[in-house]
């Protein structure tokens, strides 16, 4: 699933995979998503992933990424994401890199009998 090949069984494992060596040039450096551990624990490609305004921490890119399997239970369970950067999401499935520049309220899919991904709407947010 990685483009670096078999090598990197589990490129989320930041002890094995430090940051420094991830060579990505086509994702923002230094920002972080929220990511499923659909994808992170069960190695399952990108295939849902929007972005919303950032959180309260500083390095929050606002974009959040599913494997697109997940359920309401399963993600109404904080315990089931975690943090990491968009450099090694860009490791670990590169089709995915230059849409991190896109705009807050962007929204992508990839169907699986496609394998691009598609812009299939925009958030829409109100604030009061």
């Amino acid at each position: 699933m990685s483009k670096c090949g078999s090598d990197t069984s589990n490129i989320f494992d930041l002890d094995a995979f430090p940051e420094d060596n991830l060579l990505v040039t086509k994702a923002p450096v230094g920002w972080y998503a929220i990511v499923s551990h659909k994808i992170i624990k069960e190695g399952l490609p990108i295939r849902f992933m929007y972005r919303e305004h950032q959180g309260n921490l500083p390095f929050d890119s606002g974009w959040r990424v599913f494997s697109g399997t997940e359920d309401n239970e399963y993600t109404n369970n904080p315990d089931n994401f975690s943090f990491h950067s968009l450099t090694r999401l860009t490791h670990y499935q590169a089709d995915v890199g230059e849409l991190f520049w896109a705009d807050i309220g962007s929204v992508f899919e990839k169907k699986r009998r496609r394998g691009l991904f598609f812009s299939c709407y925009r958030l829409v947010s109100f604030r009061f």
